[in-house]
């Protein structure tokens, strides 16, 4: 998030920096000066310090602290409205990842789309939860009237497919509840 801060900082600063007439205007605006010849000197320095690294954000800890609390609320109330299932393993278990959910887009909207929580109506976001209960949430629909939280029986079949999204979703780690539930797994991947 830190590193998404400066990005942001660099982005706003180089697209405010390339128009030297908006440059010279904003800098008016803001500190009175008038100037030509030390406005275009202060941009080119500027310019040439954000290019090498000498611009950056003082605290970007707390910058970035302050992002991620603005983006915990909206990402809550979006996933507060979705549709949730308790998905229930009848038979087999489900597995989990340093990722901690997997998600799946049967038909996005592009070819280039990436899976994501909200990429078509159709997609679905998985949250193992423990080896025998899975979160299932899917986005909401317009006609949605919140009759909160289904519990749904699956079939070991389901469950295995549901794990393969996990594990492909997973970073670096999968875990089980046992070496044969990791392994089984790792095998159907392959």
């Amino acid at each position: 998030i830190s590193r998404l801060a400066q990005t942001s900082l660099q982005t706003l600063l180089a697209a405010r920096l390339a128009d030297p007439d908006a440059f010279a205007d904003d800098l008016a605006e803001a500190l009175g000066v008038d100037d030509p010849e030390g406005i275009e000197r202060q941009r080119k320095w500027m310019v040439s310090a954000l290019k090498d690294g000498r611009i950056k954000l003082g605290n970007p800890k707390e910058i970035a602290v302050d992002l991620l609390l603005q983006s915990i609320g909206d990402t809550a109330q979006l996933i507060y409205q979705m549709r949730w299932d308790l998905l229930e393993a009848g038979e087999g278990a489900f597995v989990t990842s340093d990722r901690g959910l997997g998600m799946h887009d049967p038909d996005p909207p592009y070819p280039w789309s990436g899976h994501a929580i909200l990429s078509s109506p159709g997609a679905e976001t998985t949250i193992p939860l423990d080896p025998q209960h899975c979160l299932l949430l899917r986005p909401p629909t317009a006609s949605q009237v919140d009759t909160g939280v289904s519990r749904i029986e699956i079939d070991s079949r389901r469950v295995s497919l549901l794990n393969l999204r996990t594990y492909g979703f997973a970073s670096d780690y999968i875990f089980a509840d046992s070496q044969k539930v990791a392994t089984d797994v790792r095998s159907e991947a392959k």
